[in-house]
């Protein structure tokens, strides 16, 4: 199953979401600011912040104030890119979950 299609059942996220993911999670598990993350992804830097925010409210994504703000991804990010959380319970921990 291709995880675009798995993100598309979910209300609340955009592709955008599954990039900024894809490009903190594993093999390497990054620390990076919204403009590291953007170069990497082709998005704006403010897009890239106010997503990586709400993947930070999700509890998809942990941040770093010290100096950042540095995103990273966390286990539950890196469930959703193993696509081993159901979508279900990725709704739920939408904003309006």
């Amino acid at each position: 199953m291709d995880i675009s299609n798995v993100f598309s059942r979910v209300s609340w996220l955009r592709p955008v979401d599954i990039a900024i993911l894809e490009v903190l999670g594993p093999p390497q598990r990054l620390s990076l600011n919204r403009g590291a993350i953007s170069k990497n992804i082709d998005y704006s830097p403010d897009y890239v912040g106010r997503r990586a925010d709400l993947l930070v409210s999700c509890e998809l994504l942990d941040i770093d104030e010290d100096g950042g703000p540095f995103y990273s991804i966390n286990d539950t990010g890196e469930k959703v890119l193993n696509r081993s959380i159901s979508t279900e319970d990725l709704e739920a921990l939408g904003p309006d979950g």
